[in-house]
């Protein structure tokens, strides 16, 4: 099963086609596990300055993350990607400017960027899934 949803930002720009993955439902027999399958953020819509469009993706990933982290189901999260230079999304939907995609955690020189630290963040200040 897989659902969609939108999220909007202070300027009406849409964060499109944000999937969660839900994993063997039929089975479940007490809680469904939830899975991010895919996580990496579109920046298409961003302003073409560097240091915004990371500011804004990382905002993003860490919003994104702190919800779905608040889930007991949630079990793994991948990336799609760890690095812009290898970025699906470039080539799947281009940006107009032509700027390289940096909706990953490591930009093109595999420099740690701001999504990473938020990814950080959001992980640290998770509830706690350790069972004793």
């Amino acid at each position: 099963m897989r659902c969609f949803f939108h999220l909007v930002n202070d300027h009406e720009e849409i964060v499109d086609n944000t999937g969660i993955e839900v994993h063997d439902l039929e089975s479940a027999k007490d809680q469904a596990q939830l899975a991010i399958t895919e996580f990496d953020v579109n920046d298409h819509a961003a302003p073409t300055n560097n240091a915004i469009r990371d500011r804004l993706v990382a905002d993003y990933g860490r919003a994104y993350l702190d919800v779905m982290l608040s889930y007991r189901e949630l079990g793994d999260i991948l990336a799609w990607g760890m690095t812009d230079r290898y970025s699906w999304l470039t080539g799947f939907d281009p940006r107009k400017d032509k700027t390289l995609k940096r909706g990953t955690p490591y930009d093109a020189n595999f420099q740690a960027k701001p999504l990473r630290d938020a990814m950080a963040w959001a992980f640290r200040s998770a509830r706690s899934r350790h069972v004793a």
